[in-house]
């Protein structure tokens, strides 16, 4: 039989024998078909999800080559166009195309739409999504004009070239149509519409509701926020659509395409359902580790004190700087609470077994809770509900005291497994060296057969804890801490409950007057003077206080003894007047001496008032008329009293100097020196170690003459952190925020002193801007505190 050469689709040649030349023919083609064609067409398509992935990465980094070429510069746009990384694979078949057109027919789905593709074409979505909500997260501190700028530049250039591209092919009918200058603007114009829709889909995914409660309800949040991100996405994905449809298709006789509506506005759900996924499963899972918290005000401020004290909820992620944050937090409320529950008087017995159980940390019941509340203190109900936060919240995790750490999340668990399982790998290969080295490899092999296996079992067991540990920082268990202060924290930075004054529920009830005691028919009602009681007794006022007590005494006693006399010389028997018995000249000189006292006090009242009324510290806290209140008034004479002491100990003779020490020195500045400027430590915005490797560098470069460089910085430390615990307390006595803002400064002023003489010279200066607050200021900075800041041997116990 005759052979014919007949040539293949794919340029090969094929020699096959026939009877003629259409026989052969006939023959090549249906081999072809049968064994060329029908395997290509099975592997020609790609439908994996790494090809969807690949295909969405494709149809970004084009987009970005288009709008470089028809916006930018041709000549770039083309070479990224011709990158590999903007080449589509020629087999995959479009998800996104098939889910909006089914191959069988819209009629054949439910609404229309191939449900089964749907996976698919999320994946190809997901990168310029991805795109989208890393820009938005990235200039999140930018606020909400940083946000539309980097949103508008992420969408813009994957889609601006499309844009203008898609409308020149409209325009002509030709899809390899070049875009003119009104194609470009129309297309800029449709981007700008698109760009301000895209920056609301992708704010509901990066800045969801806050999930402020716990357990079911802040669970059901989370799920609430997940929905309306895939509903928000959904509607301005549709959105977007119409408006690039309206712009494209302007001026031409193309009608909308419902199907290519509906189908963005699915895809855009689903992407954002998918996107808010993490962050809602997170929240989910915070309010159901955190059911036992209560998402009030307490709580909040129990978070800003962790957030205080780390300096930020970001700081939080190390495990030592949570514990550190933790631990201070804990200590601040416990100390508070202490000093509250001394002010308390007459509590009563459930009140003060649950302020004790506070005090040592454990967590009150509702009871007890109710027991402090019916105390009717606010900031002391407050206080225990912040330690009950704190206490809830240090049973969470590993709250380590013995390494200082504070961490959380079952990767913990398999490093308790890991750790003993590599120890116990170590031994092996240990025992294999030794075996080789001192007794010449006797059962070397039967050691060394099971490393192998060993250290395929311990890389594995790393493996996995390294992913548990990934696994829980990405849901929020691997720092409790910063989990508490992301939930609960809020913005006003409130850490504990403002101070109300004059609040006394139980106490009894004042009628306002013209008068510091209301009036009465025979006269004001007289009330027994109280004697001063000082905060603090510094060395030498409780001994001036009692001197000058003394002498008011005495001169009580000399001013009744000329009424005396008199009583005594009207009481003698004459002629005239019936003498009179003991009984009734005793009534006569109680009477009398009564008389007498109650004018002296009319008398001192008077010019108490007017007095008060000139004096600058009574101005400080209202006026006269706020001093008149009973709590404002003790609270103004407590600081009049310690005034008039501080003055009467400057002005003690030396005669008395035995009897009254030395007053603290309040200004030491020679009359007519250079006024005295407060010192500022530059490193004062660090922690205590960190300013005194600073301040032991400045010593060295100084040429200070150091003996021990572990000792100085060590002392260093310890004035530091005492220094900066004087300073909290009483920022922490003051009433108002502006106050604590003012008197920031003196951190860095006391940071900044380099002697105890400059410390008294602050002190003065503090006592200067803030007299109100004197007693406060000398009862935690006094002379021996000062003295002791440069006290270098440790304090015996």
């Amino acid at each position: 039989m005759p052979t014919f050469t007949i040539q293949i689709p794919d340029g090969r040649h094929m020699v096959v024998e026939a009877p003629d030349e259409q026989t052969a023919l006939t023959g090549v083609q249906n081999w072809h078909a049968q064994n060329i064609a029908q395997t290509t067409g099975k592997t020609t398509t790609d439908t994996s999800m790494l090809g969807a992935l690949s295909q969405g990465t494709a149809d970004v980094v084009s987009g970005v080559g288009k709008t470089i070429k028809d916006y930018l510069s041709p000549s770039v746009g083309k070479a990224v166009l011709d990158s590999n990384a903007a080449k589509s694979n020629p087999k995959y078949q479009s998800a996104s195309q098939v889910f909006m057109y089914p191959a069988d027919g819209a009629d054949n789905h439910t609404l229309g739409l191939d449900w089964s593709q749907a996976p698919r074409a999320m994946v190809e979505q997901a990168p310029g999504l991805a795109l989208d909500v890393a820009g938005q997260v990235l200039t999140k501190r930018l606020g909400p004009i940083g946000q539309y700028i980097a949103n508008a530049a992420t969408y813009g250039a994957r889609t601006l070239g499309s844009e203008a591209e898609k409308r020149a092919a409209a325009r002509t009918g030709n899809e390899g149509a070049e875009p003119t200058g009104e194609d470009k603007l129309t297309a800029f114009k449709s981007v700008a519409a698109q760009a301000a829709l895209n920056k609301i889909g992708s704010n509901s995914i990066v800045n969801p509701g806050k999930v402020t409660p716990t357990g079911i309800k802040g669970v059901a949040q989370a799920a609430g926020n997940v929905v309306k991100a895939a509903a928000v996405e959904g509607g301005t994905s549709a959105a977007q659509d119409l408006v690039s449809q309206g712009f494209v298709k302007q001026g031409t006789e193309q009608p909308f395409d419902s199907q290519e509506v509906k189908g963005a506005l699915a895809l855009g759900a689903l992407g954002g359902g998918l996107f808010s996924a993490p962050r809602g499963a997170k929240e989910a899972l915070s309010s159901a580790r955190l059911r036992s918290q209560s998402a009030d005000e307490h709580t909040a401020m129990a978070a800003n004190r962790i957030i205080e004290a780390a300096g930020g909820t970001d700081s939080l992620s190390n495990p030592s700087k949570a514990y550190d944050a933790t631990s201070r937090a804990v200590a601040d409320v416990h100390r508070e609470l202490g000093e509250a529950t001394q002010r308390l008087t007459n509590p009563s017995t459930e009140a003060a077994n649950a302020l004790e159980a506070a005090r040592r940390g454990e967590v009150l019941s509702k009871r007890d809770l109710a027991a402090v509340d019916a105390e009717g203190n606010d900031g002391l109900s407050s206080l225990v509900r912040q330690s009950t936060a704190l206490s809830k919240l240090t049973d969470i995790g590993n709250f380590d005291q013995n390494s200082g750490t504070f961490v959380g999340g079952t990767h913990q668990t398999a490093k308790k497994l890991v750790w003993p399982f590599a120890k116990e790998v170590g031994k092996l290969g240990a025992l294999a060296g030794a075996g080789a080295i001192g007794s010449g490899g006797v059962g070397l092999d039967a050691v060394t057969a099971h490393i192998p296996g060993a250290l395929e079992g311990l890389a594995g067991a790393v493996a996995a804890y390294k992913g548990l540990k990934a696994m829980d920082k990405a849901l929020g268990l691997a720092s409790p801490a910063k989990t508490f202060a992301e939930k609960f924290g809020d913005t006003s930075g409130s850490v504990r409950v403002p101070t109300v004054l004059n609040q006394n529920p139980s106490g009894p009830k004042v009628t306002p007057q013209n008068s510091l005691t209301p009036s009465q028919p025979w006269g004001p009602t007289l009330e027994v003077p109280q004697p001063f009681k000082p905060d603090v007794i510094e060395p030498g006022i409780g001994r001036i206080v009692e001197k000058l007590q003394r002498q008011k005494q005495q001169q009580t006693a000399k001013d009744a003894m000329p009424l005396l006399r008199q009583l005594a010389q009207d009481a003698n028997p004459t002629p005239e007047a019936p003498a009179l018995d003991a009984n009734a000249l005793n009534e006569q000189v109680k009477a009398a001496l009564l008389m007498a006292s109650a004018r002296r006090k009319i008398v001192g009242q008077q010019q108490a008032e007017a007095e008060a009324d000139a004096s600058p510290l009574i101005h400080d806290v209202g006026g006269l008329d706020a001093v008149r209140n009973p709590a404002m008034g003790k609270r103004a004479s407590e600081l009049i009293s310690a005034a008039n002491a501080l003055k009467k100990l400057r002005n003690v003779p030396e005669a008395d100097s035995t009897e009254a020490p030395t007053a603290p020195v309040m200004d030491n500045t020679p009359t007519g020196a250079e006024p005295f400027t407060l010192p500022e430590s530059p490193y004062w915005h660090l922690d205590a170690p960190e300013a005194a490797d600073n301040i032991l560098k400045d010593a060295k470069a100084g040429q200070k003459p150091i003996r021990n460089e572990q000792a100085y910085h060590a002392g260093t430390v310890r004035r530091l952190k005492a220094e900066e615990d004087i300073y909290r307390r009483i920022s922490d006595a003051m009433g108002s925020v502006k106050e604590r803002g003012a008197f920031h400064k003196y951190l860095g002023a006391l940071w900044g002193s380099d002697t105890p003489e400059v410390v008294r010279q602050v002190r003065g200066q503090m006592m200067g801007e803030f007299p109100q607050y004197g007693v406060t200021i000398l009862k935690h900075l006094p002379d021996e505190v000062i003295k002791g800041l440069w006290n270098t041997k440790p304090a015996r116990r």
